[in-house]
């Protein structure tokens, strides 16, 4: 598997497209999921995604049709190996997104960031996109959610046919501090069904603390013990050093833009009238790194 920390590794480069703003999960730790979870907004994001995707033959800004403009602009840009990150949002949720899919790995290998809970889509995925031409998927548990909607077992039958396919995947589970009592319980279960859960840490705020700092030691030894790399996935300070972003690695908006990355917003172009790539590494702009700034930072970084 390829690692999302490292995009620069041998010219390997990142496009981060987040192509789709919705998602059919309801978690209350995420702005989308908390929206979902208020019914009249959930009607109205439903109609949204009817609007913008039902019988429509490649209508203004759709994914199938704005791709072609991605591959082209890629394509010119001469010695870099890119890779696509497809996110949202849920990517699953887009009806075209397995012909998306075939045609970005046409030219370029992907990643999807997916709570891989629509299943009708994932094994046509499976059956249609060969894995050496996806880096891997980043798969995200979001177990209460997952219980809710009493799809605990259909998502350990999706990855287990990814890993029958022979996809690359990582099993994501957020901590956020109402589950860290049952994370260890949850952990043994998946494992004896054959999937191995990656404990992540949550960046937020719950009953005035600040996490992830505020975890306990015992909380820090249970992720250090079941996620040997969580200290490096916390955020870094990274204002004034300088990063490979906006050179080796872009974020695609919705609505086109290309921003340098994650957190610094600065816009390098658009996809309808061309992207102007950093020639050099940069100063980031930002106090705190959100992104691939272990990969991509020019020097030595501290953990915040």
């Amino acid at each position: 598997m390829k690692s999302s920390q490292n995009p620069v590794e041998d010219n390997q480069a990142l496009a981060l497209w987040y192509f789709v703003k919705e998602c059919n999960f309801k978690c209350t730790y995420c702005k989308i999921g908390r929206a979902n979870a208020d019914r009249s907004m959930s009607r109205r994001i439903r109609k949204t995604i009817k609007k913008r995707f039902k019988a429509l033959t490649n209508p203004p800004g759709d994914p199938l049709k704005e791709s072609s403009k991605i591959i082209k602009l890629l394509k010119n840009e001469v010695g870099k190996k890119w890779s696509i990150g497809l996110t949202g949002g849920e990517p699953f949720i887009y009806p075209n997104f397995v012909q998306l899919c075939e045609k970005l790995t046409e030219h370029f290998s992907i990643y999807v960031d997916t709570n891989l809970s629509i299943s009708a889509r994932v094994r046509e995925f499976a059956k249609k996109i060969s894995p050496d031409r996806v880096d891997y998927f980043y798969i995200s548990t979001h177990i209460a959610e997952r219980e809710r909607r009493n799809q605990v077992e259909d998502f350990i039958r999706n990855i287990l046919l990814l890993k029958e396919y022979g996809f690359n995947y990582r099993v994501n589970y957020v901590l956020q501090p109402t589950l860290l009592d049952r994370f260890m319980k949850d952990y043994d279960y998946f494992q004896s069904r054959g999937v191995t859960l990656l404990p992540k840490p949550f960046m937020g705020t719950f009953q005035g603390k600040r996490y992830p700092w505020d975890h306990t030691d015992h909380e820090k030894k249970v992720l250090l013990q079941y996620n040997p790399s969580f200290y490096d996935e916390l955020p870094i300070k990274s204002r004034g050093i300088k990063c490979d972003a906006g050179k080796y690695f872009v974020r695609i908006t919705p609505n086109g833009k290309v921003m340098r990355c994650v957190g610094d917003k600065t816009v390098l172009g658009h996809i309808s009238s061309g992207i102007g790539f950093n020639k050099e590494a940069e100063p980031c702009k930002v106090d705190t790194c959100p992104c691939f700034g272990q990969g991509l930072l020019k020097q030595p970084i501290k953990n915040l």
